[in-house]
């Protein structure tokens, strides 16, 4: 189809059929790994939000709020000791 932009996330359920088509294009030369933009979103970092501990299914009453800026700076952390 032309796609170069390959957006998956967990919630989404699509990343073990995205990791198997791309495998298959891989070798099969269709496209190359460096040609692909793929986007994966770290659970819940893109909203707001965190799970209140042992709920489940994303809905308003199993949400409590985050401290976004102390998330963020974890993760620059985490990318600085890579």
């Amino acid at each position: 189809m032309g796609y170069r932009h390959i957006n998956c996330a967990q919630v989404y359920g699509n990343e073990k059929e995205i990791v198997l088509v791309l495998k298959r294009l891989f070798q099969e030369n269709v496209v190359k790994r460096e040609d692909l933009w793929i986007t994966s979103k770290l659970w819940f970092i893109h909203w707001p939000v965190k799970m209140k501990k042992g709920s489940e299914g994303f809905k308003p009453e199993n949400l409590v709020p985050v401290d976004i800026l102390a998330t963020w700076k974890a993760m620059e952390k985490l990318y600085d000791s890579r």
